[in-house]
C-alpha cells in the first residue's frame, strides 16, 4: 500500500486531477465491493486471479488497466531450485 500512498500524494496525480482514496479490503471482498458498485478500481489482483472470481461468482469484473508489477520472492527450505519443486496435480 506504500507505493499507493506515494502515487496519491504526488503532484502529478495532483495536477491530472486524479483524486486515489486508499482503502486497504481483504481478499474476496474487494472483488464483491467493485462488483457492486463500491469503489471504482481495485489493484491487487492478477488477470488468472480475477477470471477465476468472475467464473466462480458469475460476476464480469473486467481490467481497465495494469498496474505496476509487485516483485515475488520464493523462499524454501526444502527445494534448491525451482526445478526441485513437482509438479501441481
Amino acid at each position: 500500500m506504500d507505493i499507493w500512498t506515494y502515487i496519491s500524494e504526488l503532484e502529478a496525480t495532483k495536477e491530472a486531477g486524479i483524486n486515489i482514496e486508499l482503502v486497504n479490503v481483504d481478499g474476496i471482498d474487494i472483488n464483491t465491493a467493485r462488483s457492486a458498485g463500491d469503489m471504482d478500481y481495485n489493484a491487487f489482483q492478477t488477470y488468472d486471479y480475477m477470471k477465476v472470481f468472475n467464473d466462480d461468482h458469475e460476476e464480469d469484473v473486467v481490467p481497465a488497466f495494469t498496474t505496476y508489477i509487485e516483485p515475488l520472492g520464493i523462499y524454501s527450505n526444502e527445494f534448491d531450485t525451482l526445478d526441485d519443486v513437482p509438479e501441481a496435480s
